[in-house]
């Protein structure tokens, strides 16, 4: 299983992402999200909904790297 900060990285750059452009939308500072995908912090429930949401990702995709839109195209 890989950490959390490496399925967020891939699914943000698999979205042509920046951190700058991901910490805009969810109205949080650079560093602060830098710190979230480096795993230095966690995201309050109601951002990480977002950032889930933002990157098409269900919250098992995120947290578990349980991709289940990979499964169910399998």
């Amino acid at each position: 299983m890989k950490p959390v900060r490496q399925n967020v990285r891939q699914a943000r750059e698999a979205h042509k992402l920046t951190q700058r452009d991901v910490a805009e939308r969810l109205g949080i500072s650079l560093r602060a999200y830098q710190r979230y995908e480096h795993g230095e912090s966690i995201l309050r429930p109601q951002r990480l909904i977002q950032l889930a949401e933002m990157l098409e990702l269900s919250i098992d995709d995120v947290l578990l790297h349980h991709s289940t839109r990979s499964n169910e195209t399998a």
